[in-house]
């Protein structure tokens, strides 16, 4: 199912809420699946990611913080290399539903021609 996404957290550090807007939001296909990890246990993995496959977000231990209508909070362990090495940090997704268009604005735009 297709998702906007927003990362909450940068490099483990919580964004403040009035700068969320500024956040770059991706859109994907948002999936989450039980896997097995490299120490033998299972986890629970959520990725965003592309019609073609690919990877754009990917979190560990996903679980769901919050959800109300059209939004949901996914926190969990963002892993990513960095200029010191691997490093794992604390991740928080906004997760926003695309709302499909109202009959409404259907209705505005059917008069216009290209």
């Amino acid at each position: 199912m297709d998702f906007f996404v927003i990362q909450m957290r940068q490099n483990g550090i919580e964004v403040k809420r009035e700068l969320l807007g500024d956040q770059p939001r991706l859109i994907g296909d948002l999936v989450i699946t039980n896997s097995d990890d490299t120490r033998g246990r299972s986890t629970r993995i959520a990725r965003l990611q592309k019609e073609s496959g690919e990877v754009l977000l990917e979190l560990l231990d996903a679980q769901v913080d919050a959800f109300k209508g059209s939004r949901m909070v996914l926190r969990g362990i963002e892993s990513k290399q960095t200029a010191q090495g691997h490093a794992e940090f604390l991740q928080a997704w906004l997760c926003i539903e695309p709302l499909p268009p109202s009959d409404l604005s259907r209705a505005l735009f059917q008069g216009i021609r290209r």
